[in-house]
């Protein structure tokens, strides 16, 4: 299901198999996943670190919500459905199509050395079986309260995120934007605004979804590109 129309060691140094042949949106996934057996279980995604090579790697496991396992949710759009700008990443030795931009958050969100442990819905869920979607879906609120952190993933970087990111986060408690009634300092934090606002007029602050997956958070992540931001405050 599109969100835009209605969630550890180092790195393997064993052989790789060859992959098996693409699992495409669209075609059976029977391959890859595996039935959900208990009401509170969800599949999580071990993305491999930049060190296991150039190629996606990930692998899909079990967990049960009650074990309160550690993990990380992903908060991102989906983008719309281009066959042309589809990439494929490895799942457990199989090749499994994704998005563009899911593709790109994959690629920044990779850890140097060690292995990351994700809720990607898109990955996490099988979108060709409806019960068990559904029932994800229901479930995604608990999801994204429960994990460590949100990755609010806003897409690649641009020639302005760089700098709104730096406006954006605090250093040391203190923020870029200055409270002043003095009309130089007034103008040159109006255009510090400026750029700010390119980041909060992205399209995913758009979507209903982030009611559950952004404002829920226990804690969160803002990232475009590899530019990144904890907690951010403008004054």
């Amino acid at each position: 299901m599109n969100k835009e129309e209605l969630p550890v060691g180092g790195a393997s140094q064993q052989p790789r198999e060859r992959p098996q042949p693409l699992i495409e949106q669209g075609h059976s996934t029977n391959a890859l996943y595996s039935n959900l057996k208990n009401t509170d279980e969800i599949r999580l995604l071990y993305l491999e670190p930049k060190a296991s090579g150039e190629i996606i790697n990930c692998a899909l496991k079990h967990a049960k919500l009650s074990n309160l396992p550690k993990y990380e949710a992903l908060s991102y759009m989906w983008g719309p459905k281009d066959v042309r700008t589809e990439h494929s990443i490895s799942i457990d030795n199989s090749n499994f199509c994704v998005r563009e931009n899911l593709w790109l958050a994959l690629q920044h969100l990779r850890l140097e050395t060690e292995i990351r442990v994700l809720w990607i819905d898109a990955i996490c869920i099988n979108q060709h079986e409806t019960q068990e979607r559904n029932h994800q879906v229901s479930q995604m609120g608990i999801i994204f309260k429960q994990a460590a952190m949100v990755i609010v993933w806003l897409g690649d970087a641009d020639d302005t995120s760089a700098l709104a990111f730096r406006f954006i986060c605090p250093v040391e408690g203190r923020a870029y934007i200055v409270q002043t009634d003095d009309s130089a300092t007034l103008l040159e934090e109006n255009n510090k605004l400026k750029v700010i606002e390119t980041i909060f007029l992205k399209d995913y602050w758009r979507r209903l979804w982030i009611i559950q997956e952004f404002l829920m958070a226990r804690d969160y992540m803002l990232q475009c590109g590899n530019n990144t931001c904890t907690r951010f405050r403008l004054c």
